[in-house]
């Protein structure tokens, strides 16, 4: 029986385990891929696993036997985390004036963190998230995990900042006994009034207040 030679192309030395699957090409065309990660002409390192895999190519060509084996390394990579901002988990929701230095925790041992996106600050050895930095809208924080091998995990993460309300009183400075006046606020999603002494209901962006005596009313949203 003649032996042809075989190459196959497209099978890395070395891949981190969550890379996506590769495509192989076998040379001459018509042979089988086999071994652990195989199926069909793909090679899945997820399911490989990780360690040294041998991967054979192997067909018959016009009554010619060829053979090839090439080996592939599968590198661990980091393991899937979750990311606290405060102590707090998502949904991740703050005002625009907020000011603080939340501490940004990963819950991950080894590896190397990296954190970019508006708002996030390196201090020392870790990181902070600074809502007022980041200014209003939705952002998108990227946190990823790396190895010595260069292997890479990353999380995404949506925060929200919102604008501070604005509180507008409208009517008389001076509301004679029995008078009313309508207060308003805006740029919240919901508002509470207090106290509710004189007024005609404690929520919604706008209020009627008749007070007997003179009253600061207080509107938080």
């Amino acid at each position: 029986v003649s032996t042809l030679s075989a190459t196959v192309a497209g099978l890395p030395a070395t891949v981190c385990e969550n890379a996506e699957a590769v495509t192989l090409t076998g040379s001459p065309t018509g042979g089988t891929f086999s071994g652990p990660g195989i199926s069909g002409a793909n090679f899945d390192p997820i399911q490989a696993g990780v360690g040294v895999h041998t991967i054979t190519y192997a067909g018959n060509d016009g009554g010619c036997s060829y053979t090839t084996t090439k080996t592939v390394e599968v590198l661990a990579a980091p393991q899937t985390f979750a990311v606290s901002i405060g102590g707090q988990s998502a949904p991740f929701a703050y005002c625009m004036s907020d000011t603080r230095a939340y501490p940004l925790t990963v819950n991950n041992v080894g590896g190397t963190v990296t954190v970019v996106g508006s708002g996030t600050v390196r201090s020392g050895n870790g990181w902070l998230y600074v809502p007022a930095l980041a200014g209003a809208g939705s952002h998108t924080v990227t946190v990823s995990v790396s190895t010595g091998t260069g292997c890479l995990a990353s999380n995404e993460l949506t925060i929200e900042i919102g604008r501070p309300f604005e509180f507008i009183a409208s009517g008389d400075a001076v509301v004679c006994t029995g008078g009313q006046v309508e207060l308003s606020a805006s740029g919240a999603n919901s508002f509470t009034w207090s106290p509710p002494a004189g007024l005609n209901r404690t929520d919604g962006g706008m209020v009627i207040a008749s007070p007997s005596v003179s009253t600061v009313y207080t509107v938080t949203g």
